[in-house]
């Protein structure tokens, strides 16, 4: 995963890394820490799962699409809708089909702000589940997908700052 900014005017920096990769028990995960760095609390406006909040990644060479699925504990921040039609709402798969872990059930994020107060030296971090998406080609082709999202500093939701990152699905 390629997330190391740093924005100096705002003294704040964004990394993110893989913290496991997939098996045949479990989709891969991938954690995204936003710090701030400066020398009082501050408080940051994020979408529904602080810190990122993209909809899905794009393959930069096709039209392959990654989704990141939070943790189930920032479900409450996501609406799930039942596209296999089996009564039950969870977009990760207890198994993957064909040795790949694909979306089972359609996500949004709800069109909210979340307000976030971050101590001094201090950070927020999530961790998200790396899923195919259900009408890709194949699973998840290898090469670079990009994403991107947005946060706001305090209250004034005019100063959009973007945040993009690219995850790499290497050719086993």
């Amino acid at each position: 995963m390629d997330l190391d900014v740093r924005y100096e005017e705002h003294d704040v920096s964004v990394v993110g890394g893989v913290t496991k990769q997939p098996s045949k028990d479990a989709p891969g995960k991938v954690q995204i820490v936003f710090s701030n760095l400066g020398e009082s609390a501050r408080k940051f406006q994020f979408g529904a799962t602080p810190p990122f909040s993209p909809d899905w990644g794009t393959h930069e060479e096709s039209s392959a699409q990654m989704i990141l699925v939070p943790d189930l504990d920032e479900f409450e921040k996501v609406s799930v809708y039942d596209a296999n039609d089996d009564g039950k709402l969870n977009p990760v798969p207890e198994r993957p089909t064909d040795q790949c872990w694909q979306l089972e059930d359609m996500i949004a994020r709800t069109d909210v702000f979340v307000a976030k107060t971050i101590p001094p030296c201090s950070s927020i971090s999530t961790t998200y589940r790396v899923l195919g998406h259900p009408e890709n080609e194949s699973c998840l082709p290898p090469g670079d997908y990009r994403f991107e999202d947005s946060w706001f500093e305090g209250d004034d939701l005019e100063r959009e700052i973007p945040l993009e990152a690219t995850i790499q699905v290497k050719e086993e």
